[in-house]
């Protein structure tokens, strides 16, 4: 006997709602034919390690603005260099992370990194000037508001019209 993955993979169905009607046909109720589809296809319903990381060094930035300096060099640091262009390429291009290798995105997130905190400092150098708190806050804005969004992309479930 076929399982449902394999008769998946027989047809291609344009649309979850086209799935859902197949196996209604088939015999399934509405609910047990939604909780096939959530299982046949891959669905990310979980918020990424590294993600949950950068939610946890931002308010470790935050709370180390009251700190000696050095505590916010050794926690800045690869906050800057590379939490910044991750979750920037990844609001950008979702993706494209799951395509690189470990190596590769490391690449290529520093090469992000470098062009945000290049923005960001040219913003506030024509806006508000360089002080310890102006250049640390937006950076911290700027990746929080991006890591939101990967962090709100990833929880996000199926949606299926549940009125057939």
């Amino acid at each position: 006997m076929e399982t449902n993955k394999e008769k998946t993979r027989s047809f291609n169905f344009k649309t979850v709602n086209d799935y859902v009607d197949y196996l209604r046909s088939r015999g399934y109720s509405l609910n047990d034919a939604i909780e096939e589809v959530r299982r046949s296809y891959n669905t990310k319903g979980r918020v990424g390690t590294l993600d949950l990381i950068i939610h946890i060094s931002s308010a470790l930035i935050l709370a180390s603005l009251f700190q000696p300096l050095s505590f916010l060099m050794i926690f800045g640091m690869p906050y800057t260099l590379f939490f910044t262009g991750y979750a920037v390429f990844k609001a950008l291009y979702p993706k494209g992370v799951e395509m690189l290798s470990r190596l590769s995105l490391l690449g290529v997130s520093l090469g992000v990194s470098f062009v945000t905190l290049v923005l960001i400092g040219l913003a506030i150098n024509f806006t508000i000037g360089f002080t310890l708190v102006n250049t640390v806050i937006p950076i911290v804005i700027i990746t929080e508001g991006f890591n939101v969004i990967n962090t709100l992309r990833g929880v996000r479930q199926w949606n299926i019209d549940t009125t057939l």
